[in-house]
């Protein structure tokens, strides 16, 4: 089975007993070096031809923070194909410099590409060091960039506290509402992505144990919820009832749930809600996953319509616009978006305003990985 991880949502393995260390002095991958806009040669053999031939914590250790962000950010500027790589290459950046890099000062090193890769790998390396304290992580994402980076700091932080949590859901999105009202949904949508991806792991194990930091001898605690709080997480606290970072990691949830992954209509029935944009969220993060979780073929359309039109022909009418927008997002995102593009050519009406919201998506998160077209 093919496997693309979604980069908004991609996880990554970390290493345990130096989470506290992050906030401490430099060394080697601090080394100093010019701005990021100055051409880097990197040592002989360190990197292959292609990013992702770099094994990207590697180089970050023996080239240092500064050589490897400038590198992603060349390599996303020169493959536009990278898009759906980028993501995870700057969370090894992030987690290489984790423990090297005083905190504040490596959070104002994002450089906002690759959809804040290198702020989530720099925050997840934490979860394995119970003596992290949560009030200065949100202290150093309050004050990073100027503030600018508060959401998506925060948001890391958040995946953090699954792992505080394993067995209740509840008290780590109560933890997240002790935050000023701005930032909990973002706090919110990372803990919720946190437990969502390792019960997808567990549904999928040999494809997205990877992405899963909660699975294994050498791994925290495993995460196990209650059924209650697996089953409808959102609704769980009326506080979160609307939140759409919240609504937009349901889609793991929904999958691991489901007895038959057939099942695509009643599965899709999970993510109504009386607002439109919670429920938007959901469809396409499920649709997104399901699609994730087909044998693409490729850029051969055929394959690509035939997909899109088994997920999305079973669904009711009114929730096909999230399903497309959902299926042809997670098809745009690693191939030319011309490629999807001309897929919205063989539908009318609804389908085809779903499959153009669809594209949309995709040229939009090709931009904040970095991407221009």
């Amino acid at each position: 089975m093919r496997k693309l991880l979604l980069p908004v949502i991609v996880m990554l393995g970390v290493g345990v007993g130096i989470g506290a260390a992050v906030l401490s002095s430099t060394s080697k991958t601090a080394k100093p070096q010019e701005a990021l806009g100055e051409s880097l040669t990197p040592t002989p053999n360190s990197v292959q031809d292609g990013p992702r031939d770099i094994v990207w914590g590697e180089f970050t250790r023996e080239e240092g923070t500064v050589a490897a962000l400038q590198r992603l950010v060349e390599e996303t500027e020169k493959d536009p194909t990278f898009a759906s790589a980028c993501h995870t290459a700057a969370h090894e950046i992030g987690q290489a410099t984790a423990g090297n890099i005083p905190l504040r000062e490596a959070l104002d090193m994002e450089p906002e590409k690759c959809l804040n890769g290198y702020t989530h790998g720099l925050l997840q390396i934490l979860a394995a060091e119970p003596t992290t304290v949560f009030a200065d992580l949100l202290d150093a994402c309050a004050t990073a960039k100027g503030g600018k980076m508060a959401t998506e700091c925060v948001h890391g932080a958040g995946h953090l506290l699954a792992l505080r949590h394993p067995a209740s859901l509840q008290n780590a999105i109560g933890e997240c509402l002790l935050l000023e009202k701005s930032l909990q949904d973002w706090c919110v949508g990372g803990t919720m992505m946190e437990y969502g991806q390792n019960y997808l792991a567990k549904r999928w194990p040999a494809e997205y144990s990877e992405i899963s930091r909660t699975m294994g001898p050498d791994k925290p605690t495993p995460i196990n919820l209650t059924l209650a709080e697996t089953e409808s997480p959102c609704q769980l606290n009326p506080s979160v009832a609307t939140m759409y970072q919240c609504w937009t990691e349901m889609g793991p949830f929904i999958i691991a749930n489901t007895d038959s992954l057939g099942s695509v209509g009643p599965m899709s029935e999970k993510c109504r809600h009386p607002e439109e944009r919670p429920q938007w969220g959901c469809l396409y993060s499920l649709f997104a996953w399901l699609t994730d979780n087909q044998d693409t073929g490729g850029d051969d359309q055929e394959k690509l319509a035939e997909i899109t039109e088994s997920l999305c022909g079973a669904v009711k009418e009114d929730l096909l616009e999230g399903c497309l927008n959902g299926a042809l997002y997670r098809l745009g995102l690693p191939r030319d978006i011309e490629v999807v593009e001309t897929l919205c050519t063989r539908w009318t009406g609804a389908w085809l305003n779903g499959c153009l919201k669809g594209v949309e998506t995709a040229r939009v998160s090709h931009q904040n990985a970095g991407i221009d077209e």
